[in-house]
């Protein structure tokens, strides 16, 4: 009975290694072609960045500025540091309204 238990899990094992060897292949043909589509989505992704970036650059470049430069890149300012104000500004919204004061001094009698 022992020798039968011994054949047995030996001729198991042989089969296990079979299967494993037979397996391998194929598990690594699997690997090499995910390996080379993800390659390549990776080489498209490139170029389409490539692309997007550089039409970017060139929508960046042709349309005008909205924002004004600073005043900082014109002026000669010396070590005091005095420059000359900038224009004013347009004038801003009305505020709310603040809240109630307090009840003023109470006036003499009879006057």
């Amino acid at each position: 009975m022992t020798t039968l238990a011994a054949y047995a899990a030996t001729g198991l094992s042989v089969l296990s290694m079979l299967l494993c060897l037979l397996t391998f292949p194929a598990l690594w043909s699997k690997y090499t072609a995910i390996t080379d589509q993800l390659r390549m989505d990776m080489d498209e992704f490139r170029v389409t960045e490539s692309e997007v970036w550089s039409h970017f650059k060139a929508l960046r470049t042709s349309v005008p500025k909205v924002r004004k430069e600073r005043q900082a890149g014109y002026c000669q300012c010396d070590t005091t540091n005095q420059c000359p104000d900038g224009p004013a500004g347009p004038p801003g919204f009305q505020g709310l309204d603040g809240e109630a004061g307090r009840d003023g001094k109470r006036g003499e009698n009879g006057r």
